[in-house]
């Protein structure tokens, strides 16, 4: 599987973000754009085909690349006024193995009490059975943190306004004509072409709410 780190360009204020992302095609860039919210905002406001992407560096695994990503998106270059990105890179990776990929399968979801893998760990754990316990930040870690926090320039109200907009938009979308279906363990909605397979599937109507 490779890994890219790209650059993406709003062509028409010269805004940029840089991130980095798993190629799913393995010697195509599938033109992933970005996810940040000023960037999605942008996006619908001046339309896709304002922005262009590129390449800037390939990798074969996840840590090298990420590893670019954060060499680039430092402090300084979360503070400039040209780029999109809110933090700096290299963070918020979490890479599954392939036995927490199973573990996160629909059918291990039905699984409550001790045959639950999560049984006793994460947020059940706690004090100094935590891993996270007694872990402090460094010095350097806070000041960056605080910087990147005081100098980053607020959302503007049109910002907000649109994204506003776009949410409501996208919330009322969703659900439109959506069902709610269930197979005993697992309830969320359908869209309305998707029902019958759900259905075939042995999934019926309705929300399955325990009391």
């Amino acid at each position: 599987m490779k890994w890219i780190v790209y650059e993406t360009k709003n062509e028409v204020n010269g805004m940029i973000y840089v991130g980095c992302h798993k190629m799913k095609k393995k010697w195509k860039f599938d033109k992933y754009s970005g996810s940040g919210v000023a960037l999605k905002i942008d996006k619908e406001k001046y339309g896709i085909d304002k922005f262009t992407m590129r390449i800037l560096f390939e990798f074969d695994n996840a840590d090298d690349a990420i590893a670019k990503e954060a060499e680039i998106v430092d402090v300084e270059f979360v503070k400039r006024n040209d780029t999109y990105n809110k933090r700096p890179g290299g963070v918020g990776y979490f890479l599954h193995t392939e036995e927490t990929k199973l573990k996160c399968g629909r059918g291990y979801t039905s699984l409550k009490g001790e045959r639950n893998g999560m049984y006793g760990n994460g947020h059940l754990v706690s004090g100094e059975r935590n891993g996270n316990y007694g872990v402090k930040h460094t010095d350097e870690w806070r000041e960056n943190h605080s910087i990147m926090m005081k100098n980053k320039p607020p959302f503007s109200e049109e910002h907000i306004k649109n994204l506003k907009i776009s949410r409501a938009k996208y919330k009322g979308d969703y659900v439109k004509n959506r069902k709610w279906m269930n197979n005993g363990g697992i309830t969320k909605m359908i869209k309305p072409d998707e029902i019958e397979d759900y259905i075939s599937n042995g999934w019926i109507l309705g929300r399955k709410i325990e009391i």
